[in-house]
């Protein structure tokens, strides 16, 4: 909202979604109208690449390799139900240090729930993070990319209030939100349902 932002301040958007990850800095600044109102525009200051293919479908697959890899309990579970709960696992795993889900619970793996025990799905959070290391190589030099430019192309705007607000679901994970707040050092981070 109007109230809690200075005059000039840029928003730092991190989007990292399923298929791309999108980051863009955004110069925000109000003026007063003749009207006597508030005025607010915006400009694009700098994004990152186009179609760099990182997303969180990516984390995905790479959590359902790691599954299926390690032990041959995992090879007759379709891959579309490895893929919905390792996705599951992911958003878990944002929250708590490690997680657990039970496959049984499926229509499909009825054979599985009437002939052998309960397999489960498991993870801990730093395995994951482990799992998804060259990914969070490439998303590191993407953010240091996108500082890089706004530092050197905008000085003085860089100095001003900025906030980073990371949206999509993987920007949810502890250790993207720690290399946020590590490459734009001079940013406020605020949760994509807070107002600001």
């Amino acid at each position: 909202s109007e109230g809690t932002m200075s005059n000039n301040c840029n928003i730092i958007v991190c989007d990292i979604g399923g298929g791309t990850t999108d980051v863009a800095v955004v110069q925000c600044q109000t003026k007063d109208s003749p009207n006597g109102q508030k005025d607010l525009s915006f400009n694009v200051l700098c994004t990152s690449p186009y179609g760099n293919g990182l997303g969180g479908d990516r984390f995905d697959s790479r959590l359902v390799g790691y599954l299926t890899d390690k032990g041959a309990k995992y090879k007759s579970t379709p891959k579309y139900v490895l893929s919905y709960l390792a996705k599951v696992l992911k958003g878990y795993l944002s929250e708590v240090a490690s997680a657990e889900i039970p496959l049984i619970n499926a229509d499909w793996d009825v054979e599985c729930a009437n002939n052998r025990k309960p397999i489960k799905l498991s993870c801990t959070r730093e395995k994951f993070v482990n799992i998804i290391s060259p990914d969070l190589q490439e998303l590191e030099n993407i953010l240091k990319g996108v500082s890089k430019e706004f530092v050197e192309k905008y000085p003085e705007e860089y100095n001003n209030e900025s906030i980073l607000l990371p949206v999509g679901g993987s920007s949810r994970i502890p250790r993207i939100k720690e290399m946020l707040l590590k490459i734009f050092t001079n940013a406020t981070m605020v949760d994509s349902d807070d107002d600001f």
